[in-house]
């Protein structure tokens, strides 16, 4: 990789974060409000981005013991955030999801980070949302490219 590429990867990506930060920091307020540990915010935010999840699953993507994931979801549950349901065939198998309340509480902290984005996109004049959009949709779609290529594949089934 050529020293200019290099170095324009380079840039980018420092800028990328810096955006990412100030956005971040748009909902500050909301996060604090959560009054939740570091663990319990993973879970929350695993639910909240990938949906419902057996506890199981829970422990695996955090990688932590199932005895702990189902400790975190407890403590979830009895904030009001997380709601368990289990298996109406098999009652060892409970799965954790969003209530209302959480989902409200994920749409609320959403809604901050896209106002506070949007407000710093409406700065800018018609030529660099251009090319910002064009940047986004190339950098999108290497990404869903690399996404699919990190699924294994066995048969029908992905793995």
């Amino acid at each position: 990789m050529s020293d200019i590429r290099s170095s324009t990867i380079e840039e980018i990506s420092e800028w990328y974060w810096r955006v990412y930060g100030a956005v971040q920091r748009a909902s500050i307020e909301d996060w604090f409000e959560l009054e939740m540990s570091i663990a319990q915010l993973k879970v929350f935010f695993m639910l909240g981005m990938d949906g419902p999840a057996k506890i199981g699953q829970v422990a695996e993507m955090l990688h932590i013991s199932p005895p702990t994931a189902s400790q975190l979801v407890e403590r979830l549950v009895q904030a009001g955030y997380v709601e368990r349901i289990e298996d109406a065939t098999d009652r060892r198998y409970v799965e954790a999801r969003l209530t209302a309340q959480g989902l409200e509480q994920m749409k609320r902290m959403q809604r901050g980070r896209r106002d506070h984005l949007s407000r710093l996109l409406s700065q800018l004049n018609a030529d660099e949302l251009g090319k910002l959009l064009e940047g986004m949709r190339a950098l999108i779609r290497v990404s869903e490219i690399n996404q699919m290529s990190d699924t294994k594949v066995d048969g029908d089934n992905l793995l």
